[in-house]
């Protein structure tokens, strides 16, 4: 049993496969070819918030399978690489949603949200949120290489903000206690950085 809207796609796709492609001009067949690739998107885009809904409900589970991954995998004959990117794309749109909405309306593709799903990891998140609809931005409008060009950048700025941020705090937390024992002898307890330890 399909949802019925489905079962509209069905019959749109059906149709799409009929036509003959070779009887039409070239403006119509390079039109037609750049529609498809959107609505292909749009589509991808649509089934991300349907696999999103699955794993979260842990329909997946029903037949004993272990991660919603290795059941999308048997259930539709793709190979696990693909079935598990699809999960987690579906997965981490749930906190992305600047990359979410041009991923519906077609304004990215699936391949350039994989890119941006990539930079959005559980250690720098904050940052991401912060940068999410500039990156979303370059996603719409660089060309794919330089996208992932200025992602990666990106990804390493997250970083060294994140090693900066951790340095400072180790900096800030450290102390040193000297106390003197009852027999006149001195305890010394200390924090202290690396470099400062050395």
């Amino acid at each position: 049993m399909s949802l019925p809207v489905v079962d509209e796609l069905r019959d749109s796709v059906e149709a799409l496969l009929r036509l003959d492609a070779g009887g039409h001009g070239d403006a119509e067949l390079h039109a037609a070819v750049v529609e498809v690739a959107g609505l292909r998107s749009r589509l991808e885009a649509a089934e991300a918030n349907l696999i999103a809904a699955w794993d979260n409900r842990r329909v997946w589970a029903a037949d004993g399978s272990r991660s919603a991954a290795a059941a999308l995998a048997r259930a539709t004959g793709s190979s696990r690489t693909d079935a598990n990117r699809r999960c987690r794309r579906a997965r981490r749109l749930r906190t992305m949603p600047a990359t979410a909405e041009a991923f519906t309306a077609g304004s990215i593709n699936a391949e350039r949200v994989d890119v941006l799903c990539r930079a959005n990891r559980a250690e720098v998140a904050d940052q991401f949120a912060d940068a999410e609809a500039m990156l979303v931005d370059h996603a719409r409008t660089l060309d794919f290489d330089d996208l992932t060009r200025a992602v990666a950048y990106w990804s390493g700025l997250a970083d060294d903000a994140r090693t900066a941020d951790r340095a400072q705090r180790r900096h800030e937390q450290r102390h040193a206690h000297v106390d003197i024992t009852l027999d006149g002898t001195y305890a010394l307890r200390a924090l202290l950085e690396g470099i400062g330890g050395e």
